[in-house]
């Protein structure tokens, strides 16, 4: 199974907005929903310790996605980190341990809008929807979207 999942061939990809999308989104809307209802009554120290659990849970799926695509040898100068969400990704990390007033203006008024839009209109769609690249695309964009959300509470 390992090797399945590290050399998977690119499949046909997915089109926008068809069944499998649509429960995609779907799903991170059940997602939010969750973290909504752990935080609405969670103390200080619980809301704390969630943060910092989706700030390291989405700063490994970054990094096991960039270990897929070099072991694969998919990994080229348009897979490095530095596009706004891959960034956004490690500011959700400093955040969560150092909350300040610029980074959350930061994910705020850009990051936000950016893993939204990437949802929206995925720039994975070459990868097979079950595909280990496309599934942590999408909980790339999925889980720091709750991440700032929770944030408003």
């Amino acid at each position: 199974m390992y090797n399945e999942i590290i050399t998977a061939p690119v499949a046909a990809g997915f089109k926008p907005y068809a069944a499998g999308h649509i429960l995609w989104l779907f799903g991170a809307f059940l997602l939010w929903t969750g973290i909504y209802a752990l935080c609405k009554n969670a103390d200080e120290r619980r809301y704390r310790r969630l943060k910092i659990c989706l700030a390291v849970f989405s700063l490994l799926m970054q990094l096991a996605r960039a270990l897929i695509l070099r072991l694969r040898g998919d990994y080229g100068l348009s897979q490095l980190p530095l596009h706004l969400c891959s960034i956004s990704v490690y500011l959700c990390f400093v955040y969560a341990l150092y909350p300040k007033r610029l980074a959350a203006q930061f994910l705020f008024a850009f990051s936000l809008p950016g893993w939204t839009l990437a949802l929206l209109f995925p720039g994975w769609r070459g990868y097979g929807l079950y595909d280990a690249v496309c599934v942590l695309s999408f909980l790339l964009h999925i889980v720091p979207i709750g991440f700032v959300l929770m944030q408003l509470l």
